[in-house]
């Protein structure tokens, strides 16, 4: 039998991915190293084609002619990838988790990463005048690459968390008009028979003597309106719900007919879009399906914006419901850029901006101001788009500058820049009224990754000068290498283990050179710690007290 099969690097034995793929214990599929994937049994197997996130990976030679062998390396990524093996005239497609490396990010922290980057967008956007909803996000554009990732596992997400509620479903009782024949209604109260004779055919009781009580006077209604309570799932929390699995459906398709009418463009580009078209749909189905499951029959439509109501807040399946329809709203909003149109096989691109904007708000916090933003986004009428190349934010006395380059310093205006060749730090930190500024390289490393990470720190602070009195000066009061990287720290720097005596505060302090994490997940009162100590060798005066 034909099958697919994928042996983690260092892993004892193999897992089959294709077909009924076995389940892959977390963590066996790590980035940065190499994994080896084999086909096997298979008549077609010389022939075969394997693809990952579009890149069609290079056979090995093998000495049997039913075996297909390739290497995978994913790269430095953590989520999840897709494949594709073309064979004997079929195409299949696979999904393939990959976890981050040890002490990285965690799984989920991609889908963090991009969901941190939207918001902290969006504040931005709105710090700086723009104005833009929802809606907006669903016009004639494909979204990036990143934000369908992110979009796609959210979807997942919604589907597990509804189909929980769906197993228990909170209730409300409601009360319904029943209208019975007389002979019928012998549970009737009298207060029920009494609003009954206001309307409708009455009878006269005949009986001799009457068989009616006196007080009603020998009458009896023909028809008997009772008022009946059952329970109901029509409460304004499912409303809400089937208001945004339509909406969410509706969406996601509209833009899997937009990705497949793009696939425009060089051969690997073309392969990913027409890919993502299909998962697009396949996540829209899977949406409208949960629009037939019980919970949802009878239930009316509601606006798909949930409010915090008392189940929301307190329901720990409906709270997951509300913290991921934030998420999709996050996901669909129109944000546009080239740095999120990429395949997850680029999250190492993706930090870099998100070191950058999660500096960029928390600057805004730290010096108790909006930040000014002008020159980072620019609108046009199908969205926000985050410009490209160099961009800054400023808040107080200090600016976040976004691959600010520095060319040959001889050249410069303000007799800033490099003595060799032209260099650009990932992110830039200045301050008014200073010349010095901190630069900041964005790995996305862990391990001894991070400590080869570090020679880029050493050629920003020695390379980058200021012209002085015929002379030069060393601008570069602080050169560090930003990772997620969570360090285990000791009292002393100088006994702590490598890599992480360079995360060692003492370290920092005594030599304004080594390395600081963010990872995904930090809120924003950790980020302003680390950008106060970051700006402390700026030598800015005025900051807030924490």
């Amino acid at each position: 039998m034909e099958a697919l099969f994928l042996k983690p690097a260092g892993a004892g034995r193999s897992y089959r991915i294709w077909p009924d793929p076995e389940p892959i214990p977390e963590g066996a599929v790590q980035e940065a190293v190499d994994h080896t994937v084999e086909l096997r049994g298979s008549p077609w197997a010389q022939t075969a084609e394997l693809a990952v996130e579009g890149v069609r990976l290079t056979p090995l030679r093998t000495a049997d002619p039913a075996c297909a062998r390739w290497v995978w390396a994913p790269g430095f990524h953590a989520g999840r990838a897709d494949a594709t093996l073309a064979l004997g005239g079929r195409r299949v497609n696979m999904t393939v988790t990959v976890d981050a490396a040890r002490r990285k990010a965690s799984r989920d922290e991609f889908d963090g990463m991009v969901g941190e980057i939207l918001r902290d967008t969006l504040a931005l956007l709105a710090a700086g005048g723009f104005r833009t909803g929802m809606a907006a996000g669903s016009g004639a554009r494909v979204p990036p690459l990143a934000r369908l990732e992110y979009l796609r596992s959210r979807a997942e997400a919604v589907c597990a968390v509804v189909t929980a509620i769906d197993a228990r479903p909170r209730r409300t009782l409601v009360a319904d008009d029943q209208s019975l024949p007389y002979w019928q209604a012998r549970t009737a109260t009298g207060a029920e028979i009494v609003k009954s004779l206001r309307s409708g055919r009455l009878l006269k009781d005949r009986n001799d003597p009457p068989a009616l009580p006196a007080p009603l006077r020998g009458h009896l209604p023909s028809t008997i309106r009772r008022q009946v309570r059952r329970s109901s799932l029509d409460i304004p929390e499912h409303r809400a719900i089937k208001g945004c699995l339509t909406l969410w459906s509706g969406w996601l398709g509209a833009m899997a007919d937009l990705a497949a009418g793009s696939a425009l463009g060089d051969e690997e580009a073309a392969t990913r879009r027409a890919g993502w078209a299909a998962r697009l749909r396949a996540a829209s189905r899977e949406l409208s399906a949960l629009l037939r499951l019980p919970l949802l029959e009878g239930v009316r439509e509601g606006e798909p914006r949930p409010e915090a109501t008392p189940l929301f807040r307190n329901d720990p399946a409906y709270r997951e419901f509300l913290r991921l329809a934030r998420d999709m709203e996050l996901g669909m909003s129109p944000v546009f850029g080239d740095f999120l149109d990429m395949p997850i096989a680029r999250t190492y691109d993706l930090y870099e901006l998100w070191v950058f904007l999660r500096l960029a708000s928390g600057v805004g916090l730290l010096a108790g101001t909006k930040p000014t933003v002008s020159g980072l986004f620019r609108q046009s009428a199908s969205g926000i788009d985050f410009v490209r190349g160099a961009a800054s934010v400023s808040a107080g006395p200090l600016t976040v500058h976004f691959q600010r380059p520095f060319g040959e310093f001889w050249r410069a205006a303000d007799g800033l820049g490099s003595m060799s060749h032209e260099m650009t730090p990932d992110v830039v930190l200045s301050a008014a009224g200073t010349q010095g500024i901190v630069a900041l390289d964005a790995k996305y490393r862990v391990g001894a990754g991070v400590s080869d990470a570090l020679s880029s720190a050493h050629m920003y602070r020695d390379a980058i000068v200021a012209a002085a009195g015929g002379g030069t000066s060393q601008p570069v009061v602080g050169s560090y290498v930003v990772s997620p990287h969570a360090p285990g720290l000791g009292d002393d720097w100088s006994t702590t283990a490598m890599p992480d005596r360079f995360f060692h505060p003492g370290y920092r302090a005594d030599f304004h050179f080594g390395a600081v994490s963010l990872r995904p997940g930090m809120d924003d009162a950790e980020v302003a710690a680390v950008l106060r100590e970051l700006a402390a060798p700026l030598g800015v005066p005025s900051w807030p007290t924490a």
